[in-house]
């Protein structure tokens, strides 16, 4: 598997809310437990394999002014 195209895409889908790729926020509701955290370490370990070309994660967006901005993006770039 040299080529990107022999590689895997692998799609993770997580209705846990509130992830982003840094300062995770683990318990601060219900969404925010261990889970978040197991899903993005996951997501950069499996992205990390040579036989794996690309790995998306998603998750709900939230827009809401009670939490940070960050959440409301609609992509956000974890690693290369």
């Amino acid at each position: 598997m040299n080529d990107k195209k022999d590689k895997y895409y692998i799609v993770l889908l997580s209705i846990h809310g509130l992830i982003r790729g840094k300062n995770l926020e683990l318990g601060r509701d219900s969404d925010t437990g261990g889970q978040i955290l197991y899903v993005l370490e996951l997501a950069q370990a499996l992205a990390r394999r040579s036989d794996v070309g690309q790995v998306d994660l998603i998750t709900r967006r939230v827009v809401d002014d009670a939490v940070s901005t960050d959440y409301s993006m609609p992509v956000e770039v974890i690693s290369d």
